[in-house]
């Protein structure tokens, strides 16, 4: 058992322990390491500026993945590398901040005039270096859609676009020869499968904290039995904007983000199993060959850099009523796994979870997911209605499940997201839509019925009223296209 964390920063080791570790890694950068190139600009992973790439030691070296250090605790570092865009160029270009050459990438921006006032270029350079990593080729939408995460207030995008095509990936020197793995690895060792537990005592400033790193199953239950209060973090992604914005320093916390085996991505017995742990970024990359539908609609989830910490469990047990997972879960009818020292396992269903209260007991961990695949002769359809394509929060979200035979109807699940206070089924529209001819005259008809069924709310990004005619909407369009 350890009583501090400890990673590697541009490959140098890097140890941390008591109040420190509970702070977020972008200030940690600035403030005690000096790296300003990290930027801070909206403070709860909107923008990307804050972005660098974290590492984590795989068969295969080390897998550098671009996340928002603004929102990640400093805690969810133990055990990683973390390359911050000072190190792009290796170690040795790590010092005063006109030290070194610069990259490629960033000469490229220099040459393309991909920066005007230059606040969010370090993360941008850092994106597009983690995109650029060992890739033989490349399209122009593939370059876009990585750099959705990253926010630019002045240039308009064309010039760091420009600047990305213009670099040839195969040319690039990878992170693995500035940073061998091996090394790294060897330096990491055994350190990283002890459990971590750090106490903090009450000061006049802030108040007691008590953290635990679990690595086994086995012992993150029995921590949290003996822990019921504790919050649960594994990607951070809504902790994170919490801790950074809004002042939350929790007494307790359990992190699993180093827990081992709960990511898996695999299809078993017709069902798609999501481990608890596994990230959105895995999801997409391996659920994308079983159900095409959903690993298309996972592009619009977020950024590139939350979909690679956020996890499976995060957005399920918040269970917000735009959660984008929900309404794809419940039209496929998933089950959900939970584990405990006092009971063991349980499953149950999505919508039995939403319904209950409480939805979890004071012991209880989300284990996996279990998604049946739909059959042959099932339609798959997923919807997302926001303001932006990309990288924005859902205002209305659906999920369609539709068997036809003969020209009608024979069975069909239909779930929403963002017109109740919870994601829900619509079981009267679905009884309704039961045995009726594909006519546009149906689905008109099936949109009045769904608008009985939902209690649509108004907030900043839609009124109520436009969230009820999108429902409609939504099932005339799903209508059209059959």
């Amino acid at each position: 058992m350890r009583d501090h964390i400890f990673f590697f920063l541009n490959g140098q080791k890097i140890q941390a322990t008591g109040r420190a570790v509970f702070g977020m890694l972008a200030p940690f950068l600035r403030r005690e390491r000096g790296l300003t190139g990290t930027k801070i600009a909206c403070a709860h992973g909107a923008c990307g500026s804050c972005s660098v790439l974290l590492g984590r030691s795989s068969q295969s070296g080390f897998n550098y993945q671009p996340i928002n250090s603004c929102i990640l605790p400093l805690f969810a570092c133990d055990g990683a590398h973390i390359i911050t865009v000072e190190g792009l160029n290796g170690p040795d270009s790590v010092g005063g901040q006109d030290d070194g050459v610069l990259s490629p990438i960033q000469s490229a921006m220099v040459e393309c005039h991909g920066a005007q006032c230059g606040f969010c270029t370090p993360g941008i350079v850092v994106t597009l270096t983690a995109f650029h990593e060992n890739r033989s080729g490349f399209t122009k939408e593939e370059l876009t859609s990585a750099l959705e995460g990253n926010l630019c207030r002045c240039t308009g995008y064309s010039p760091i676009i420009e600047a990305g095509l213009s670099v040839e990936s195969v040319k690039l020197l990878p992170l693995s020869q500035h940073y061998p793995s091996d090394p790294l690895s060897v330096a990491l060792g055994a350190g990283t499968s002890e459990a971590v537990e750090i106490g903090v005592p009450e000061d006049e400033l802030e108040g007691e904290q008590h953290l635990f790193i679990g690595r086994k199953g086995e012992e993150v239950l029995r921590w949290k039995a003996a822990h019921p209060e504790a919050i649960v973090v594994a990607g951070g992604t809504e902790v994170g904007v919490a801790m950074s914005v809004k002042g939350l320093a929790p007494r307790e916390i359990l992190s699993l983000a180093h827990l081992n085996g709960w990511d898996e991505v695999v299809v078993e017995g017709g069902e798609l199993v999501l481990g608890a742990l596994a990230t959105w970024a895995q999801v997409a990359e391996k659920a994308g060959d079983f159900v095409p539908e959903f690993g298309a609609f996972l592009a619009r989830w977020g950024s590139p850099q939350l979909r690679n910490a956020g996890t499976v469990a995060g957005n399920i047990i918040r269970a917000a009523p735009i959660s984008d997972s929900l309404p794809f879960l419940l039209a496929c009818e998933a089950e959900l796994e939970f584990l405990s020292e006092s009971l063991g396992a349980r499953r149950v269903k999505v919508a039995d979870f939403l319904d209950s209260s409480p939805r979890l007991l004071p012991d209880e961990l989300l284990r996996r997911v279990f998604v049946p695949l739909p059959t042959e002769e099932q339609q798959l359809r997923l919807f997302k209605v926001s303001k932006r394509r990309a990288f924005d929060r859902s205002i209305v979200s659906a999920a369609f499940l539709l068997t036809v035979r003969e020209g009608h109807i024979k069975e069909i699940n239909i779930a929403f997201g963002g017109v109740a206070p919870l994601a829900l089924r619509l079981p009267n529209t679905e009884a309704f839509l039961k045995g009726k001819a594909l006519e546009a005259a149906t689905w008109r008809e099936a949109g009045s019925v769904a608008q009985s069924e939902i209690s649509p709310y108004s907030d900043a990004a839609a009124s109520g009223e436009y969230r009820a005619r999108l429902v409609a909407n939504l099932l005339r369009k799903f209508g059209a296209e059959q």
